[in-house]
């Protein structure tokens, strides 16, 4: 079985991807082989935190067959998820800040019915051939080294902050792949490269190594307040704010409390800086993703009065915010209140410090709420000391 790249990108631009490369398993191999070590080095360092799963050997990332052992190409894709170029933003007093892929509907959901919608033409397309074709669809749900295969694939750069970047789209899109037995037959003639449509040679472009095209741009590096990035490509994801708002599930400590800032989930201060989104193209983007109501901030008071698993669930089914959980997103609001010195939130702390079944929030609450007394003074002072 066979298809055009041709084709096969115009139909991937029916469902809302912009861009769409292929690359047979032994280039895909090359390129993921050519990561081993440096994946080997970041797992030695710990820079995983508490993402066991990143923990896991070196060779099930860079073997596809380890996701589907029939596969002969894998398909990549961009579908990007703002339209907006890149603006600092405060939120008014009293709420967080939120990552913008997190402002609409969530992404695995939305990437998941896009990509069999997507199949389900492309068989059509190919033929006579529903439920014949073997593969197996991702979009950040297994540990695939995406960004390395997206930039062998003509998707763009990797830079510095570890994102993949494409001009004039910038790095604000989602990645997906599709891994099938399927043959692409002139995958090598990809008009879509962002290099001007040069045809790809079977070698490791350097466009895979990480900042080469950055040129001598430390925007990123310099805006991280974490310094997260600890040399171009490499985070340290434990330092990371995106990580600690959504990943890390145990107690902060203060300085890590503190280093989250305004952000409640997930940070875009290393995308915010980056010129290429300064120059984005605004009209790109997929509007399944959007929601009536984006969550731009979340409301203090709204997250640390929601009580229990079940209200957290009714209030942000089918949205990122779900990967958090509630334990982790009202932690993180005990934080961004104590941050932002909003002592309106104190008289909720004290609830949740004397009365939350999670000790998780007991103790962030406790810490936030005495943070709050520290800083206010006057009658504020007064008032706030009566919770402790």
């Amino acid at each position: 079985m066979k298809i055009s790249l041709k084709n096969l990108s115009a139909i991937a631009g029916r469902h809302g991807f912009v861009v769409c490369s292929a690359l047979p398993l032994e280039v895909a191999s090359q390129v993921l082989q050519t990561q081993s070590s440096n994946l080997r080095d970041w797992q030695d360092r710990n820079y995983c935190g508490e993402m066991k799963y990143m923990e896991r050997r070196v060779d099930i990332f860079i073997d596809l067959r380890n996701f589907l052992p029939e596969v002969r190409f894998v398909v990549v894709l961009a579908i990007p998820y703002s339209g907006q170029k890149a603006l600092h933003f405060l939120p008014k007093w009293g709420y967080g800040r939120v990552s913008r892929y997190a402002w609409g509907k969530d992404y695995h959901i939305v990437c998941r019915s896009l990509l069999e919608s997507f199949i389900a033409d492309l068989e059509v397309e190919i033929g006579d051939v529903r439920g014949m074709i073997k593969w197996r669809a991702f979009s950040d749900a297994v540990p695939l080294l995406e960004r390395a295969l997206g930039a062998r694939s003509g998707l763009g750069f990797v830079g510095k902050n570890a994102m993949l970047i494409r001009p004039g789209l910038g790095s604000y899109f989602f990645i997906a792949e599709i891994l099938w037995d399927v043959s692409v037959s002139d995958w090598e003639e990809n008009p879509n490269l962002w290099r001007g449509g040069r045809r790809l040679e079977p070698k490791v472009e350097k466009s895979c190594l990480a900042g080469e095209n950055c040129s001598k741009c430390t925007g990123c590096i310099e805006a991280c307040p974490t310094e997260a990035i600890v040399s171009p490509g490499v985070i340290d994801a434990r330092r990371c704010i995106s990580y600690l708002t959504i990943e890390k599930k145990t107690p902060f400590s203060p300085q890590e409390s503190s280093s989250i800032g305004d952000w409640i989930f997930g940070c875009d201060m290393c995308q915010e800086v980056c010129p290429f989104n300064a120059k984005s193209d605004e009209l790109q983007r997929c509007d399944s993703f959007l929601d009536s109501k984006p969550c731009k901030y979340l409301s203090l008071q709204s997250i640390l009065g929601i009580s229990s698993d079940g209200e957290f669930k009714q209030t942000f089914k089918d949205t990122p915010f779900m990967r958090a959980r509630r334990e982790r997103l009202v932690r993180n609001a005990c934080s961004v209140a104590s941050n932002t010195k909003y002592f309106p939130a104190a008289k909720l702390l004290s609830i949740l410090m004397q009365q939350d079944s999670s000790e998780l929030i007991r103790a962030q609450a406790r810490y936030s709420l005495e943070e709050l007394a520290r800083c206010a003074d006057g009658v504020e002072a007064i008032r706030i000391g009566r919770f402790l």
